[in-house]
């Protein structure tokens, strides 16, 4: 988190400093969040904030410092929620996420994306993280599935219990 920047400290009132989370998003190299202590009470507020900036990592020598699970293979086997997220904080960390969806059973959040499947919920859950269709009804999908779980560091899986052993994927 420090090599990311995820935290900044910051004045909380005069002469009273604290840690802030710095933002979810980087633009342009950097981080949107708190810049500034709220005024005081009773302080004029100008209506239009100020903005700064702060200094941008990007290119620094402690980038690769910033992804401490790179180098770390998941595999996620997960619905709508609890799995993608953690595949998805994992890959933003620098894991690699490999998402095996079942055409057979379309995700809730695919399904809300409509028509093209790429919703603004799919895509955020899911963001940083690839998938693959696999059919594990068929010897060979569920082969396929095998093979990227023996090369994995970690799996991910949020699917109704028992899903994973019927396809003789379980433990």
């Amino acid at each position: 988190f420090q090599a990311l920047g995820s935290f900044t400290d910051s004045e909380t009132a005069a002469g009273t400093r604290a840690r802030f989370a710095s933002g979810f998003l980087v633009a342009d190299g950097e981080r949107i969040g708190r810049r500034h202590p709220a005024p005081a009470l009773g302080d004029a507020v100008d209506p239009i904030p100020k903005w700064s900036t702060r200094p941008s990592t990007r290119g620094a020598a402690t980038a690769e410092a910033g992804r401490p699970y790179k180098g770390l293979r998941v595999i996620e086997f997960g619905v709508a929620g609890a799995a993608p997220e953690m595949g998805r904080l994992l890959a933003e960390y620098g894991a690699e996420v490999i998402r095996l969806e079942s055409p057979n059973r379309v995700d809730i959040f695919r399904q809300l994306g409509g028509p093209s499947g790429m919703g603004s919920v799919f895509a955020s859950s899911n963001r940083s993280t690839r998938s693959v269709g696999v059919d594990f009804t068929t010897p060979v999908g569920t082969e396929i599935a095998r093979e990227l779980v023996a090369r994995a560091d970690i799996v991910l899986e949020n699917l109704p219990p028992g899903t994973l052993e019927r396809f003789g994927l379980g433990p």
